[in-house]
């Protein structure tokens, strides 16, 4: 059996005009080859650290990507699914609601994943701007039957909000990772994901994945193995 499934979320081609939404922003400081590139470096790091893999991306562009970037893509045996035409999506795009879009990107491709009975051992879920390093580890035997994230985090978010969507802490889903045989709950948490992000416009999917997801059996780790840079605001995080 493979060892893992790598799932990439991407926008390669994002909005130009970013919009000045207080909670949320459209578009990228990075130009279209930028974002290609970075997607480049991801895949080339996970063949590094974790080479018994496959690939997925999910693109969650509201304009289909250049051919040509989907063929290099496939070159690098990466399995690509075009999401960003679904009218949900493209709504909550438009709107600025990343998080929402985003969210309904994964559960498209999870909903075609599932469909193909595709199984390996750990599902990985990493965003396309950012890269694995030498933190990253792949064996733990206390990952077994778990979902693995960076160390949660208290909101920044004003009491308020906090006691409005019922929820005080957060998630960073640059990536995490899970036991195959949390997938199925995974699955069925993503709806509720979604609502939460459309409902309250201050509310991210970082937020929503703590709430609906750590009663269950969670392992928070102080390095998760990541590091890339921030868009739009351009800066360098290493988790």
């Amino acid at each position: 059996m493979i060892d893992s499934t790598f799932i990439i979320g991407s926008a390669l081609c994002p909005l130009k005009n970013p919009s000045q939404n207080l909670y949320n922003c459209v578009g990228s400081i990075f130009t279209e080859n930028e974002r290609f590139e970075q997607t480049i470096q991801t895949i080339e790091s996970i063949d590094k650290y974790c080479p018994n893999n496959i690939k997925y991306l999910f693109d969650c562009s509201p304009n289909y990507p250049p051919q040509n970037y989907f063929h290099l893509l496939e070159e690098k045996n990466v399995n690509v699914l075009y999401v960003g035409n679904n009218p949900k999506l493209i709504t909550n795009t438009l709107l600025g609601n990343k998080s929402a879009a985003e969210s309904i990107g994964f559960y498209l491709f999870l909903d075609w994943y599932k469909k193909n009975h595709i199984k390996t051992k750990r599902i990985y879920k990493i965003s396309g701007r950012y890269k694995l390093n030498s933190d990253f580890k792949e064996n733990d035997d206390i990952f077994k039957d778990s979902f693995v994230f960076l160390s949660s985090s208290n909101s920044h978010l004003c009491k308020e909000n906090q006691i409005e969507m019922g929820v005080d802490k957060f998630y960073s889903t640059r990536l995490f990772h899970m036991d195959y045989n949390c997938l199925d709950l995974f699955y069925s948490k993503l709806p509720s994901i979604i609502d939460d992000c459309e409902k309250y416009i201050f509310m991210n999917s970082e937020h929503s994945y703590y709430k609906h997801l750590h009663e269950f059996k969670v392992v928070e780790v102080e390095k998760i193995g990541v590091e890339g840079f921030v868009s739009p605001t351009n800066v360098f995080v290493k988790e």
